[in-house]
């Protein structure tokens, strides 16, 4: 599953290698819970998962990924995966170098009694390597459509659900 999620948008374009002394980790520190995400509301939780998307990115630009599992309920297998694939990825040598997810939409929705939120988000294309020692490859521009289940665990929230689709 790693490997599948590691490779959409691949190229086979043979990008040249990076400077092995730039770090890849242009966000430094883990981005703040905003003030409005601790609101029991609906817009309590678009903020949070846009907080989320900010924990996404940090923890792909620098493998720690102790934020982004403090913000995921335990049963979200979507979450797991991308929480699996940061930290296997940087505990082998490998890494990612991209801008990250930039949110280009975000609605609400209520189904079936649940809150779901719909994100577009947009990846600008980077460069990675799975381990130490492997190719680099590089990834290209993409469009997502993110949809998000955010519930509420001891008065703050979880998300419980993420399911990734390829944009058209």
């Amino acid at each position: 599953m790693a490997t599948a999620l590691l490779c959409v948008g691949c190229t086979e374009d043979k990008p040249r290698e990076p400077d092995p002394t730039t770090k890849p980790s242009p966000t430094a520190t883990v981005p703040s819970m905003p003030n409005e995400a601790e609101a029991n509301t609906v817009d309590g939780a678009i903020a949070f998962v846009e907080h989320y998307v900010e924990l996404l990115n940090y923890s792909s630009d620098t493998g720690d990924v102790a934020a982004l599992s403090d913000a995921t309920d335990a049963e979200c297998a979507g979450c797991d995966s991308y929480v699996s694939l940061y930290k296997s990825t940087y505990a082998s040598g490998g890494y990612f170098r991209d801008p990250g997810w930039s949110i280009t939409r975000i609605d609400p929705d209520i189904q079936n009694k649940s809150l779901l939120v719909f994100v577009s988000v947009t990846s600008h294309g980077g460069t990675f390597r799975e381990k130490s020692g492997s190719e680099v490859q590089k990834s290209r521009d993409e469009k997502y459509n993110l949809i998000f289940t955010p519930t509420l665990h001891d008065g703050q929230w979880k998300v419980s659900r993420f399911v990734r689709e390829t944009g058209k």
